[in-house]
């Protein structure tokens, strides 16, 4: 993906968060989630542990979303 999650701008819809495995998700899944309505979006350069990723990201989304 691209665009940053810190890019992410709030629009009065709900949001999910899918956090991928370390190694990465298959495209074929990717693509599933992108028909279904996903943004995909990359948190950072450097890959974390699947336990960490999930609560990065929501403080991310929490700040660019002026929530925190």
């Amino acid at each position: 993906a691209e665009t940053p999650l810190s890019g992410i701008r709030q629009d009065g819809r709900d949001l999910a968060l899918v956090v991928g495995p370390e190694g990465g998700m298959d495209p074929a899944e990717i693509d599933r989630l992108v028909e279904a309505g996903a943004e995909p979006v990359r948190l950072g350069d450097p890959v974390l542990r699947t336990s960490t990723a999930g609560p990065a990201a929501i403080a991310v989304l929490s700040v660019a979303l002026g929530r925190w």
